[in-house]
């Protein structure tokens, strides 16, 4: 499993700084990549929210990259009285293209099906 997202890049943001665009896209999509990195703590029953820059951007070449991010994974069950929230941190990449930046989650191996 590897999740992909996509963000378009404003006209007005083609002036900035790469670094900034980085910054300002994650601010701006706070919640859609809390939506991205639920994703890999789905199988826990658990939400991503407050996602920010903890690290970075690194750059590996003109266009393309690694930030790090920090969130809170929030587990709540209404029933069983459960709502705790744990702060995590995952590496996330990053390559922009001429009018987007594509965020890509790391890779974690599915298990497959069992033998019976």
């Amino acid at each position: 499993m590897q999740e992909i997202w996509k963000f378009p890049i404003l006209r007005n943001d083609q002036s900035i700084s790469k670094e900034d665009k980085i910054e300002h896209l994650v601010e701006s999509n706070s919640k859609d990549l809390g939506i991205m990195l639920s994703y890999y703590f789905k199988s826990e029953g658990a939400v991503v929210e407050k996602v920010e820059i903890s690290k970075g951007p690194f750059f590996l070449s003109e266009h393309a990259g690694h930030v790090i991010l920090k969130f809170h994974v929030v587990h709540f069950n209404a029933c069983l009285n459960i709502h705790e929230q744990a702060q995590q941190e995952m590496q996330v990449d990053f390559a922009i293209d001429n009018d987007e930046v594509t965020f890509k989650g790391p890779y974690i191996a599915e298990r497959g099906r069992d033998e019976i």
